[in-house]
């Protein structure tokens, strides 16, 4: 911990301070960020993780170095309780291998996956691809109906070879779907995650630790009710996020998930035109 003045932006190791020695303005504790030990580190001897590109749900993301090729990669490392249970590696390890050789052009390329043993934590490489995230996009607008329908055509091609396979994404949502301009003044959408929820999903053992494989807001209802899902259920997610691109927000809303699932169940959405369209449109091809 340490104290910080807001009159002349000082920092204080001393925490015993009650006021600025400089200003005498009432100083505030903060905390210290943490550094990340992986920074710096080399995973499995073979990936060298330089920054931290954020954090989900099911681990965080890095920007990272393929030692052997010297060729820039994405790097997810999984939570650490999801590592620790031989369900979960050997979903891990399946579908992982399944989705390392899909190849359309509108996912994320899976490169390399495995487990670094002397940190006791599984990970996977992917294609570090620049673009934008849908879901920081629709934070600040709604987007015109051709843009729409791209983003849905390119994520339904997304979705025919892993469907092919029998690989379902499960938490198709707008945090995974990434926005590349092209240099033509078009855009490519690339699918993130695609089957990782599958992979660290289980049977009982797995989700009695209240463990949820998917997204409330975007989650069909036979998801929501823990019944058998297919290609559908991905389609539901991407309907929702059609009618999120296009009225700002998506149809169902709670104060928890359980509330969210609910409705996804028991109600049907309003027509579009008959939302609070809150957000402006924005964003156009």
């Amino acid at each position: 911990m340490k104290l910080y003045c807001p009159e002349c932006q000082s920092v204080y190791e001393d925490i015993s301070l009650a006021q600025c020695p400089v200003d005498d303005a009432k100083l505030f504790m903060v905390e210290v960020a943490v550094e990340d030990p992986l920074i710096d580190a080399v995973i499995d001897g073979r990936f060298k993780i330089e920054s931290k590109l954020g954090q989900g749900g099911m681990g965080a993301v890095y920007t990272g170095i393929q030692l052997s090729v010297g060729r820039k990669v994405a790097v997810k490392v999984l939570r650490d309780e999801l590592s620790d249970r031989e369900l979960a590696l050997e979903r891990f390890y399946r579908e992982s291998k399944i989705i390392s050789e899909l190849t359309h052009p509108n996912i994320v390329r899976l490169v390399d996956f495995g487990q670094d043993r002397e940190r006791d934590l599984l990970y996977l490489v992917m294609e570090l691809v620049d673009g934008f995230n849908l879901g920081d996009m629709l934070e600040r607008g709604r987007f015109k109906v051709a843009m729409a329908l791209e983003v849905v055509y390119q994520v339904c091609g997304a979705l025919t070879e892993p469907h092919a396979r029998g690989v379902i994404h499960r938490d198709l949502k707008p945090d995974n779907l990434l926005v590349v301009p092209i240099s033509d003044g078009t855009i490519q959408i690339k699918v993130l995650d695609f089957g990782i929820a599958r992979a660290l999903e289980g049977n009982a053992q797995l989700t009695a630790t209240g463990m949820v494989c998917g997204t409330p807001q975007y989650m069909a209802p036979e998801q929501a009710q823990n019944q058998a899902i297919g290609p559908s259920t991905d389609l539901y997610a991407l309907g929702v996020i059609l009618y999120e691109m296009l009225s700002g927000a998506p149809p169902f809303h709670g104060q928890n998930s359980l509330q969210v699932m609910l409705q996804q169940i028991q109600r049907a959405p309003e027509p579009v035109s008959y939302t609070h369209l809150t957000l402006p449109t924005i964003y156009s091809v």
